[in-house]
């Protein structure tokens, strides 16, 4: 879904896409420590979180960059079986990593309260939900069954 950034290298730019003021705060800091003088901010844009996700819904793209379909990429077997093992991997660990939506907290340590447990289900009913493409969506099935397992939950 969404990561902590991206970053852009041109000729004589270089573009930085974060996703919360804090990242943007310590990414201006770091580049000014670094550079110096030798780096202007040439623009600092603020969007909405909803109108992103709005934007993403309705098929508008963030980045102009062409890249094969996924339709066409998932027809290769190379492509897929590396997709399902970093999928399988990421579900087989997630339960024990803090998550920053669960206060940091991994969900494991979140799901011993009412409103973690609530939450991390939230978290897994939103990881099946929302991707529009069947292949993800499959993939995060059968890790979402793999957390609720790991974790004593029933599948919502």
């Amino acid at each position: 879904m969404f990561g902590l950034g991206q970053i852009s290298i041109s000729k004589d730019s270089l573009s930085i896409k974060v996703y919360s003021a804090e990242r943007a705060e310590k990414i201006q800091k770091e580049i000014k420590k670094r550079l110096g003088r030798l780096a202007k901010l040439q623009m600092d844009v603020i969007e909405n979180f909803e109108e992103m996700l709005a934007r993403r819904a309705d098929g508008q793209s963030d980045t102009q960059e062409k890249s094969m379909p996924n339709e066409e990429l998932m027809n290769t077997p190379e492509a897929r079986q590396l997709l399902e093992q970093t999928m399988f991997r990421h579900w087989e660990n997630w339960a024990d990593i803090p998550v920053p939506a669960l206060g940091h907290k991994a969900p494991r340590n979140a799901v011993k309260t009412e409103d973690g447990r609530e939450a991390v289900e939230a978290l897994l009913y939103d990881a099946v939900t929302s991707s529009p493409d069947p292949v993800m969506k499959e993939m995060n099935e059968k890790g979402v069954r793999l957390v609720c397992k790991k974790l004593g939950m029933e599948l919502f």
